[in-house]
């Protein structure tokens, strides 16, 4: 089981002729301790899949599992255990 799971994850901003599906049933597993790269071109909608990821944004559809677990079914506590950096790019 991977740490972390998104499956069919959807995302769209705005209503009627305004709406714009950022992600399109997006799947994603990895491990602890792998290293992941996210890349694409601009506005191709890598940001929001990292703040669908790491659960600071809710997803149209689809699912974010954390251990298995959804990540909305996890406890404050379990919730708080996941942390965030926000901060500059690094080379």
């Amino acid at each position: 089981m991977a740490t972390i799971e998104l499956n069919d994850v959807n995302m769209i901003y705005g209503t009627g002729s305004a709406q714009v599906q950022v992600l399109h049933e997006v799947g994603f597993a990895a491990d602890a301790g792998s290293l992941n790269l996210i890349v694409g071109p601009s506005n191709s909608g890598k940001s929001t899949f990292l703040t669908i990821a790491g659960g600071l944004l809710t997803p149209t559809s689809g699912t974010v599992l954390i251990d298995g677990t959804p990540y909305q079914a996890r406890s404050a506590k379990q919730r708080g255990a996941c942390g965030h950096f926000f901060g500059p790019p690094f080379c």
